[in-house]
């Protein structure tokens, strides 16, 4: 989701304020007032906190997120309450799709992280796409590395879609 400001950077705390989860409620309010259609909401990375949140605050608003190379567990001291398992918990009342690569190093988006979050959630429908593959040019935590999905681009957004229609039709 855009920042609303080139020189506003969408640090942690800019992610959970109040007038990011605003814009994006206006976001899905014009398209509902557009169409009928479910409404998922898909954060990669970082901006998996954007859509968690957005999820706990308003789920009526959207049918689900899919949360790609999520923050899942995060200790680090600048970041340590922006994780899925502090904004999302255990327990949400949306569909979740985890798309995840086994060798994910950057580190607060490990797999064993992602994949506990996804083992011990409770949501009306959920699903995992795990992934393995790719030749990492880039550094760790970067859209050029495991992370970002290098080279496997392809199969996971083609896999995003497929649970998408899936799930719209459920």
């Amino acid at each position: 989701f855009p920042n609303w400001s080139n020189s506003k950077k969408a640090t942690y705390e800019v992610r959970v304020s109040r007038e990011r989860i605003n814009r994006i409620l206006s976001l899905v309010t014009g398209i509902r007032n557009r169409n009928s259609l479910p409404i998922y909401l898909v954060g990669f990375s970082r901006g998996s906190v954007d859509a968690a949140l957005f999820a706990k605050v308003y789920p009526k608003r959207i049918k689900g997120i899919v949360l790609s190379s999520g923050i899942y567990k995060n200790s680090s001291r600048k970041a340590k309450f922006y994780s899925m398992e502090r904004l999302i918990g255990a327990n949400i009342a949306v569909a979740v799709l985890v798309a995840h690569h086994k060798n994910d190093s950057c580190k607060v988006t490990q797999f064993r992280y992602a994949k506990a979050f996804y083992e011990n959630l409770n949501a009306p429908r959920k699903r995992a796409i795990i992934v393995d593959g790719g030749v990492p040019t880039g550094r760790k935590c970067g859209p050029f590395h495991h992370h970002g999905f290098e080279n496997i681009e392809g199969d996971v957004a083609e896999g995003i879609a497929k649970w998408l229609v899936s799930d719209a039709v459920e």
